[in-house]
């Protein structure tokens, strides 16, 4: 038989390679203290495509969402919002890109397909983007709740944790939930988490934003922390060049 080809000639396929340690670049340190080991690049870019897959595999990111890019949005129908939604998922912070961007418009004008670009563009960026909607969400949290202290309740508090501490959180139809005591109090505690801690958060909403709970409108018209974009009036769904994009695609 042959000799297996080696796929990386960096650490022949071994997933480590050696590296000097800043000590050793140096000088400082003693001979066998100047190199360790690290993994390597190769095996960085296996982890994080199967981290990325994996957030992918638990969002509510659906097959159909595929073709929701940045690529594929039509730039003449709101290039406001589009850029917005570039320049967020760019992660401009130094020309001044505050951690939340909001999506305000009706129904159909386009906003889930940004938040979908927006994710997707993380996602080949090696981020860890969660795209949920929120109604979902709610349901979600409402069939996960118990008060008794078990093993359903630690690990329904450690998902709620790991949403509230996502890399980067798109909630999708903010306002269409059921407006109960308990469900606002939920999202409350996890907008004003991420508010609090500055944590890149992206929202589409079909209501005004000041016309949301007064304690969630608060956080996002703070205008040193959220960009607000008011999408225009009209239906996205219904414009002619997405009847041509959709041809485009079925050929």
């Amino acid at each position: 038989m042959g000799e297996v080809p080696v796929t990386c000639h960096l650490c022949h396929d071994a997933g480590m390679v050696k590296r000097m340690t800043p000590d050793g670049r140096l000088g400082g340190a003693k001979p066998e203290d100047r190199y360790e080991l690290a993994v390597c690049s190769c095996k960085q870019s296996d982890t994080a495509a199967k981290k990325a897959q994996r957030m992918q595999n638990t969002s509510s990111l659906t097959k159909e969402m595929e073709t929701m890019t940045f690529q594929s949005y039509d730039r003449s129908w709101d290039e406001a919002a589009y850029q917005a939604a570039w320049a967020f998922a760019e992660g401009k912070e130094e020309v001044g890109v505050p951690p939340f961007l909001a999506f305000s418009g009706q129904y159909g004008s386009g906003k889930t397909h940004l938040l979908a670009a927006i994710a997707h563009h993380l996602l080949e960026a090696g981020r860890q983007p969660l795209f949920v909607v929120v109604p979902k969400l709610l349901d979600w949290l409402r069939a996960g709740f118990t008060p008794e202290k078990t093993a359903e309740k630690l690990a329904y508090q450690q998902r709620f944790e790991a949403i509230c501490d996502a890399d980067v959180l798109l909630l999708d139809d903010l306002g269409a939930e059921q407006s109960t005591p308990w469900a606002q109090e939920k999202l409350f505690q996890l907008i004003n988490h991420r508010y609090a801690r500055r944590l890149p958060t992206v929202i589409s909403t079909n209501w005004l934003i000041a016309d949301l709970e007064g304690r969630i409108a608060d956080r996002l018209l703070d205008v040193a922390v959220c960009e607000i974009i008011y999408t225009v009036d009209q239906s996205y769904r219904q414009h002619p060049e997405r009847m041509q994009h959709r041809t485009k695609n079925t050929h």
